[in-house]
């Protein structure tokens, strides 16, 4: 393939769409014209269900879908892979958002055609040129911004910031890694940046959900590929897009109220926010907080760092100014929400914290709890569940975004839940009451764990011996932070994570027999877990006479919380006696 003539290159305008065809699959991609449109032009990176990968538009999600459908976006970073699939969602809201449900149904069943996507998206070109003269998407509206210019690298949210550098504490993300982007990754890196945008400094905003938010995205196993089910990109989509007329608008000429960038910036200084009344709902995916001018220059022969092509057109630095949009009081479509604290408590997007998503943590992001609930699911899981009603499909949930400790990206979390749409709302609260249950459970034997760990390591010998006639042992306080409790927490919750699935998958329809006989194997397994993790953290050999005590001592306590407290937490009672057999006063132990 010839590379373009970059020797005259120039931001300039352009009056209508060059032609531009797709790579075929295998082919080197090809490089953005010049200048380059997110909507018209081939950039995202696509993977076909049969691994196939390939360079294409927007509309291209829809192409081969009878035969070998698009499966997924294929970014090499998972933030820019699930920003993108947000910015996707965002695009076909604007033009395709549903009526009813039935109308929803049919297109999740039988999407349009390639052409057909093309022609509805068209309108929304205007809004999306990423270079040229006029409005840049994601970019600052004012061409002579002042601003402070940083490398590109910084785009990237878990780039390090002036203080790790300053520390020499750029030990797993380095400097200087990224010294350019090509515009395929330049774009990527800005839409991601402007739609999880963590603090940045004094007057540098956060994006529409805050700083770093958690993404609930559902996906269902609707088409099929050699007789098996898969998710594949338009059904991950389309069924995330909200509903109703509302949410469509005809063209993006003059739309600054969904593009704040087609317009003069809503700066927040000193103190202006912008609340959902001040902007259309779609705004909500395609929010810009941060004031950005990339700079644009001519290359030859240099590869981007992200994605390996050569652009002649290169980003090597950005200009960026304080005080963008300050997003206030928005419920994004695809967060779910926490009850804040304070006199007047609001509603606030979650967002991940240290330790990841274990399941503990799924209910409040799946299943919509009583009317005094603190936590509330994403809109549009809410929102499928009401249009799926039951089905024999797979269904799940992707959550995922950044652990952010104020400005510095901590961890990138990713998981997927199972969830099982209810036709009715008493069978979903039955779900949900049980499986509190049997996550108070899992709560109760780890905690179990830990103080067993506490006392099997640090426990010190008391004065006199117990009433049995043997030496008991205590651990103080403080000793709780000689262990490693995120270790430990982290292997309770992925092992124990695939029973717990299994379990949650037959527990809501499940009768009050079958329903106990579960919790009972749901206490089985959270012994088996415990034991397991204790014999591994609290070896025997070599520690001594004390020593061995002290770890007899703590297997026991362990053994009598798994008995007890993890019983009652589960709700379950001792079985009856058999006839003719007295109450054992302790029952036997049992793990493998």
């Amino acid at each position: 393939m010839t590379d373009l003539d970059t020797s005259g290159w120039h931001p300039g305008p352009m009056t209508s769409r060059p032609a531009f065809a797709i790579p075929d699959e295998g082919e080197t991609p090809l490089i953005p014209p010049v200048p380059f449109n997110l909507i018209a032009h081939s950039w995202l990176p696509f993977r076909r269900a049969s691994g196939a990968r390939f360079v294409g538009r927007p509309a291209d999600i829809v192409a081969g879908y009878g035969d070998d459908p698009v499966v997924a976006l294929d970014f090499p970073r998972p933030d820019f892979t699930l920003a993108l699939t947000e910015w996707l969602i965002g695009l076909i809201a604007a033009r395709m958002a549903p009526e009813s449900t039935e109308s929803w149904l049919d297109l999740m069943q039988t999407p349009p055609s390639v052409a057909e996507l093309e022609a509805a998206l068209r309108p929304l070109e205007p809004a999306f040129w990423f270079d040229g003269d006029g409005p840049r998407c994601y970019q600052d509206f004012d061409t002579k911004m002042s601003g402070t210019e940083f490398p590109v690298a910084a785009l990237l949210i878990d780039s390090p910031g002036d203080s790790t550098k300053a520390k020499n504490a750029d030990l797993f993300v380095k400097r200087g890694r990224t010294p350019n982007l090509g515009r395929r990754a330049a774009a990527a890196a800005l839409i991601t940046l402007q739609t999880y945008a963590p603090p940045g400094g004094a007057g540098h905003r956060v994006g529409v959900r805050g700083g770093g938010p958690l993404s609930t995205l559902v996906e269902i196993d609707l088409a099929e590929v050699q007789g098996q089910p898969v998710p594949v990109l338009w059904t991950t989509v389309y069924g995330n897009v909200p509903a109703g007329g509302d949410w469509r608008i005809e063209a993006a000429e003059g739309r600054a109220d969904v593009f704040p960038w087609l317009g003069p910036t809503r700066t927040s200084s000193p103190d202006r926010p912008t609340n959902p009344s001040d902007a259309h709902p779609l705004q909500a995916f395609f929010g810009m907080p941060r004031r950005i001018r990339l700079g644009f220059t001519a290359a030859a022969e240099v590869e981007c760092a992200l994605l390996g092509d050569r652009d002649p057109v290169m980003v090597a630095t950005y200009q960026t100014a304080p005080w963008g949009v300050q997003y206030q009081g928005w419920t994004h479509p695809l967060s779910p929400t926490y009850l804040g604290k304070g006199e007047e408590p609001v509603w606030l997007a979650v967002h991940p914290q240290p330790g990841g998503l274990p399941y503990r943590d799924w209910l409040g992001l799946l299943v919509q709890g009583g009317d005094d609930a603190k936590q509330r699911p994403a809109p549009m899981v809410k929102a499928f569940r009401k249009r799926v009603g039951e089905t024999n499909h797979p269904v799940r949930v992707i959550a995922a975004g950044y652990d952010m400790d104020n400005m510095k990206a901590r961890c990138w979390y990713q998981s997927r839940m199972p969830l099982r749409p209810f036709l009715d709302r008493d069978t979903a609260e039955t779900m949900m009451v049980r499986a509190v249950k049997l996550v108070d459970g899992a709560k109760k034997a780890l905690d179990s764990l830990r103080v067993a760990v506490k006392i099997g390591r640090h426990g010190q010998r008391e004065a006199n011996k117990n009433h049995s006639g043997h030496w008991s042992y205590k651990a103080k306080d403080k000793d709780k932070d000689k262990i490693d409790t995120a270790t430990l927490d982290e292997r309770f919750w992925r092992e124990t994570e695939s029973t717990f699935i299994d379990i949650l998958g037959r527990i809501g329809a499940a009768d009050l027999e079958l329903d106990e006989a579960l919790r009972r194997d749901w206490l089985a397994r959270l012994r088996t877990q415990v034991f397991r993790q204790f014999d591994d953290e609290i070896p025997i050999e070599g520690i001594g006479e004390d020593g061995a005590r002290r770890a007899a001592y703590a297997r026991a306590t362990l053994h009598r919380a798994t008995n007890g407290a993890l019983k009652k937490a589960l709700g379950l009672a001792d079985p009856p006696p058999k006839s003719g057999q007295r109450p054992s006063t302790r029952e036997k132990e049992t793990h493998e």
